[in-house]
Formats: structure tokens, C-alpha cells, sequence
């Protein structure tokens, strides 16, 4: 058994963190979802800036293109949410060392991931997470 000191279980943690709760976009894949996804918010972006410099001129305020900035918006985040996300997670868990088939990566089966990533990382059996966690909390 590993000898797991106060540092080691400090870098385990923040590579947890890091892992499961970072949302930085720096490092994802830029598929096609994330491309279509960035169009359709500048699109957005565009849409919001011309219905203002049309109210700035002094022309009567243009509902319909704000609507469609938000039409474009929620098409976005719809594309962003159902395609881009579970690549992301996907890829995230692949570069961390897991291999887990995508079929694994959804929201719902997060906790079955977190326990097989703490199994991969941390020399003691599942049920001694919490006295773990509680020692090194009190050191």
C-alpha cells in the first residue's frame, strides 16, 4: 500500500477539481458543434448590436430583431448543450486517463465516474474516502 501524504492528496484533489467541476473551454475540442454553437451566439451578438445603433439613430425600436437574437441564442445553447457538451466531457475524461466508453459520459452517470476515477487515483478501498477526506481536513 502507497504512503499517500499531505501534497499527494493536495494534487489528487485539485486534478479532481479540475476535472469535474473546471468549466475552461480553452482546452476542448473545437468540433463542428462548438463552431456551430459560436456562430449562432455572433450571430446573436450582431443581431443586439444592430437593433441598438438602429434605437441610437433614432429609429423606433425594432423588436424583431431582438428577436431574433434571442431565436439565434437559444439555438445556440440548444446545439451547445445537446452536442458540444458530452464531447467535451467525453474528451476531458479521455485525457485524464480514463477509458470509459461514451455511452458512460452522460450527466446522470457522473458519480459512477467520479468513484472510478477516486478507485484509479487513491490507494485506499471506496469506503474509506470519507475517514480520508476527515484526516488530512484535521492535519
Amino acid at each position: 500500500m502507497q504512503i499517500l501524504t499531505v501534497s499527494d492528496f493536495e494534487k489528487v484533489a485539485v486534478r479532481y477539481s479540475t476535472l469535474f467541476y473546471s468549466r475552461s473551454l480553452k482546452d476542448g475540442p473545437k468540433s463542428i458543434a462548438y463552431w456551430i454553437s459560436v456562430f449562432f451566439f455572433v450571430l446573436t451578438i450582431l443581431f443586439m448590436f444592430y437593433s441598438l445603433v438602429e434605437l441610437a439613430l433614432g429609429r423606433d425600436a425594432n423588436t424583431g430583431l431582438a428577436l431574433i437574437a434571442v431565436l439565434f441564442e437559444f439555438v445556440g445553447l440548444a446545439v451547445w448543450i445537446a452536442f458540444y457538451e458530452p464531447a467535451y466531457r467525453y474528451d476531458k475524461l479521455k485525457r485524464s486517463g480514463l477509458n470509459i466508453s461514451d455511452v458512460l459520459c452522460k450527466k446522470q452517470d457522473r458519480e459512477i465516474i467520479k468513484g472510478i476515477w477516486l478507485k484509479k487515483n487513491l490507494s485506499v478501498p471506496p469506503d474509506k474516502y470519507f475517514d480520508l477526506a476527515k484526516n488530512f481536513y484535521e492535519a
